[in-house]
């Protein structure tokens, strides 16, 4: 093998181990000894040596950085607004993926939720089914947004301030004889609950039969617009 050849294969093993590492941690135990490997060639080519040192440290010094924009990225979710009525408390239920209802707005580069009375926002896009992707306003007695605490499924009963807490994602399925109504296609919905302030929350209020039933209604409501 000629040094020249040395050097393709030390640079090519190099940058794939290199990208592999960066996109998934759980290949380094395969892309470090590629990566090893790759710097044997690498030294064994014609390369001057200001190349191979900037070939063995460079992508060292860079892999840290790199790994943790790239996680970033990857994991990214905008935020969206969501704004309640005022003296809101209850269940809030965004439906997504429906054609007959309107797209989320943006409003300054930020996609933004006005809550209905009833707490059910039907949207022809798709929602993030995480709680970190949403922030809860609410205005306060002078009309102003206050921004609203989203706790995890079982909040602080001691506290006594009004408080979101995320739900999880709800499955209605067409075939489940509950949901005939949908006739032919189910949903799913995102699901939080307001607390009223001093008021606990109970997990049993997810499964309410008229909250159920009014989103049921409105969904089915809905789709009929577009027949």
């Amino acid at each position: 093998m000629n040094k020249k050849t040395a050097f393709y294969i030390g640079f090519s093993l190099i940058i794939i181990s290199f990208l592999l590492a960066v996109m998934s941690y759980y290949m380094l135990f395969f892309c470090i000894p590629a990566f090893i490997i790759g710097l044997l060639f690498i030294w064994f080519s014609s390369a001057n040596n200001r190349n191979k040192i900037l070939l063995t440290f460079l992508p060292i010094l860079l892999y840290f950085p790199l790994s943790i924009g790239f996680l970033y990225w990857y994991n990214y979710q905008p935020y969206t607004d969501v704004y309640l009525p005022k003296d809101f408390s209850g269940s809030v239920r965004l439906v997504y993926n429906e054609n007959c209802a309107s797209a989320v707005p943006i409003d300054k580069k930020k996609r933004s939720i006005h809550i209905p009375p009833n707490g059910i926002f039907l949207s022809k896009d798709s929602l993030e089914s995480g709680s970190a992707a949403y922030h809860f306003y609410i205005p306060d007695e002078k009309g102003e947004m206050q921004k609203l605490k989203l706790n995890g499924p079982f909040g602080d009963k001691d506290k006594n301030e009004k408080e979101v807490f995320f739900l999880g994602t709800t499955i209605f399925d067409a075939e489940e004889e509950n949901y005939k109504i949908l006739q032919n296609k189910g949903f799913e919905s995102v699901d939080f609950y307001v607390n009223p302030k001093g008021k606990a929350y109970s997990p049993e209020r997810k499964y309410d039969k008229q909250i159920i039933q009014n989103l049921l209604n409105e969904v089915v409501s809905c789709r009929n617009t577009i027949k």
